[in-house]
């Protein structure tokens, strides 16, 4: 018998910017990340569950239509949407979500949703954020409405 799923508790520090040039750390996304992000020539959804390891899940890449690109880019393309600051957050495993891959010529940025946070892999650097709370409820709707096949396996 599976034991029931427990929670995981994450003690996350997000970057702390410092003033100057010097400073490398950008959070989640940098502006690297977000110019991929807007400049996109292909956004895919992909099925994940919540705090599996973060393996991008290629046989099931699903392009997204202009509409769903759009209303998507209006929530993860604003740096404002972001969370910046240190996070303690209660995560429940094995939740069904989706996973996102943004292509920009020979660039890729994969997001993978957890319930709250949000890993990212950039260039093989791998980090985490969080979208502040009302463009993660947005995030869900939006998930719900274009992303439900991912959401819903058969």
């Amino acid at each position: 018998m599976r034991a029931p799923c427990l929670a995981v508790l994450l003690f996350v520090a997000a970057s702390i910017r410092a003033e100057g040039p010097a400073d490398s750390a950008e959070g989640v996304p940098s502006k690297n990340e977000l110019r991929v992000m807007t400049q996109a020539n292909a956004v895919y959804v992909f099925p994940y569950r919540s705090m599996a390891p973060t393996v991008r899940d290629d046989k099931h890449l699903r392009l997204l239509d202009a509409e769903a690109r759009a209303k998507l880019m209006s929530i993860l393309g604003e740096k404002r949407n972001w969370y910046d600051g240190l996070m303690t957050i209660v995560e429940v495993p094995d939740v069904p979500s989706i996973g996102i891959l943004f292509r920009s010529g020979s660039d890729e940025f994969t997001l993978f949703f957890n319930e709250m946070t949000i890993e990212a892999i950039f260039h093989g650097q791998r980090d985490l954020g969080m979208l502040e709370p009302a463009p993660m409820k947005k995030f869900d709707d939006w998930k719900q409405h274009y992303a439900s096949t991912e959401l819903h396996p058969k």
